[in-house]
């Protein structure tokens, strides 16, 4: 048996724990049914399964270690769940994975920095979670991502440098969290990154001027948070942008002429601060 696809059925029970029988399974996917009970250790003799998804389902308990034998992995999605506990260190062994989705599920302590390994990773999903402690510095590995989503955890800690090495962004979720620290200067070198949402967090110090080099940016969100400093005439550099939303910070100054002549900029949001409007959007 090589595919096993009983999704969206009314079928209940738990997960045997005979599914590591099933040494030829390249497919497993049992989303959005009544299942419940944990997920087997058995799962990680599972060679060569290469989609897995439990989404939408009333599994619990932890995510085995043995998940990362399972080398063959390509998709990873087990969403919408009652899962807790850590994500296992062993995920390091998926280095295949493209898919890796684990969101709103009630995981708890640390990214383990072994999510470096995930060089193949195109979609990165941790968020509405319970996930504690700082994001590590390995998450630059990943270098083929163009999705990350690690907003409404408790992550605390500065956001490091080193994701500015993930060039292939195109979105990325972090607010919602407890994130100090300032905005990496290294986040000028995502040039494809048209979203970036960082809003409600503790970041403070100035917004770096080599934001103004991410030329493809159609919504930044850096509101709520502790950012002191002007803008930078440099933002003016995103041409793209649609939605700048810098409310609820403790920035002064005037709005930059470079910004308000950005052709495609429809919110310009600033109440809660000290900024003084300059020219209306678009007319300077």
């Amino acid at each position: 048996l090589e595919v096993l696809d009983l999704h969206t059925n009314s079928i209940d029970g738990s997960i045997s724990t005979h599914i590591g029988d099933l040494d030829k399974l390249q497919t497993l996917r049992l989303h959005t049914m009544d299942i419940s009970g944990k997920i087997p250790s058995e799962i990680g003799l599972l060679n060569e399964l290469r989609h897995l998804n439990l989404a939408r389902t009333s599994v619990g308990g932890t995510l085995p270690p043995e998940i990362g034998n399972c080398t063959s992995l390509v998709e990873l999605e087990i969403t919408d769940t009652n899962m807790t506990g850590p994500v296992p260190t062993t995920i390091g062994g998926l280095d295949k994975l493209t898919k890796f989705w684990l969101q709103r599920n009630q995981l708890n302590g640390t990214i383990p920095t072994q999510i470096g390994n995930l060089t193949s990773a195109k979609t990165v999903m941790l968020f509405l979670n319970d996930l504690t402690g700082q994001i590590p510095s390995e998450i630059g590995f990943l270098t083929a991502m163009t999705r990350l989503s690690i907003r409404s955890n408790d992550l605390t800690g500065q956001i490091p440098e080193e994701l500015g090495d993930a060039t292939a962004l195109l979105h990325m979720w972090l607010y919602g969290n407890d994130l100090n620290g300032t905005i990496p200067t290294t986040f000028g070198n995502l040039a494809e990154l048209s979203l970036l949402q960082m809003q409600e967090n503790e970041l403070t110090g100035p917004i770096p001027t080599q934001l103004g080099t991410m030329t493809s940016m159609t919504l930044l969100d850096l509101s709520y948070n502790a950012l002191r400093g002007e803008i930078p005439s440099q933002l003016g550099g995103m041409r793209r942008l649609r939605v700048l939303a810098l409310q609820y910070t403790q920035l002064t100054g005037r709005v930059p002429i470079e910004v308000s002549r950005i052709r495609t900029l429809r919110t310009l949001t600033t109440w809660g601060t000290n900024v003084t409007s300059g020219c209306p959007l678009n007319r300077c």
